[in-house]
């Protein structure tokens, strides 16, 4: 008698067996059945409903009584009268191969009217939840049932820090938290953030010359050191959009020679509408100037702006 395999239960063939029928027996029970286990949608609709659902195997052919557990897609329509549990077989129970190697993936729909959830579980395991309205893939192994997340799949399995990666493997120390947290936050969260440590700037370092180029995109602290007796203009910050508004950007001044003559650029505001007058007639002297960013200054968004001259 012909065996069939232990996963998905296709038929084996014995030697000498099913003489002149073994084409059948390959097309019905092998062929079909592994074009179920790719393509299928088995539809669990008001005949297929209740607290729990079975799938099952049937020895190379559906299951006669549960729905199909070869098939690619469950796709979950009507209405069940209440939550739904589907128990997923860690294997398919047939003689020939090792319940060991069993992983079958499912795509599931849960589109049940009205709304409910649906348990997705192993006889044994405490399973994922689908939500209504939703749909998921579902990965079983010999034990239970697993959703397979966006975040499971990244681009940040061949990279050595995540700055240039969109997500962080939860496991496999391929990248540093330190790196994704950067790249997340360089972004953008729209998450309320608390800190119970304390927080360092990375401070950016401003080339000194007749234009100083402000990339707030990059950071929020600066230093620049004078270190020749030119006129130098700060240019208006690089991001000037609602997106900075309430962003605060720091600058410390380093007066290495004196001499020099600072301008600002036309986004800066200042009390009185005037810049204050920096230390650049002293040589080693230090002024610190702050800003923040309002989108609805009177004329259109500025960087209000503060100083602490000849800070020592």
């Amino acid at each position: 008698m012909a065996q069939t395999t232990k996963n998905l239960r296709l038929t084996m063939q014995e030697t000498n067996d099913n003489p002149d029928t073994w084409g059948t027996v390959l097309n019905n029970s092998v062929f079909k059945m592994l074009e179920d286990a790719v393509v299928k949608r088995e539809v669990l609709d008001g005949t297929v409903t209740g607290s729990t659902i079975s799938l099952g195997y049937g020895n190379g052919e559906p299951d006669p009584v549960n729905p199909d557990a070869r098939a690619m897609m469950l796709d979950c329509i009507d209405n069940p009268g209440g939550p739904v549990t589907i128990t997923a077989p860690i294997e398919g129970g047939g003689a020939f191969g090792s319940s060991a190697e069993y992983a079958k993936v499912y795509l599931v729909r849960n589109a049940y009217s009205p709304a409910y959830d649906i348990t997705f579980k192993t006889a044994t395991g405490t399973g994922v939840t689908i939500p209504n309205g939703e749909t998921r893939l579902v990965f079983v192994d010999s034990t239970d049932a697993y959703l397979v997340d966006s975040g499971d799949v990244t681009n940040a399995i061949n990279a050595t820090n995540a700055e240039n990666a969109d997500n962080l493997l939860s496991d496999g120390g391929y990248v540093t938290g330190e790196d994704f947290v950067r790249k997340d936050l360089g972004v953008g969260t729209s998450k309320v953030q608390t800190f119970t440590q304390g927080q360092n700037a990375v401070r950016e370092a401003l080339t000194w010359g007749s234009t100083i180029a402000v990339p707030n995109q990059n950071s929020n602290a600066f230093n620049v050191t004078v270190t020749s007796a030119i006129s130098a203009t700060f240019q208006n910050p690089t991001t000037q959009t609602a997106d900075a508004d309430g962003q605060v950007i720091r600058i410390m001044i380093h007066h290495q020679t004196s001499g020099a003559t600072i301008t600002w650029g036309s986004a800066y505001a200042w009390v009185g509408g005037t810049p204050p007058t920096l230390t650049t007639g002293s040589a080693g002297a230090v002024d610190y100037v702050a800003f923040e960013y309002f989108r609805n200054y009177p004329g259109g968004g500025k960087w209000v702006g503060s100083a602490l001259l000849d800070v020592s």
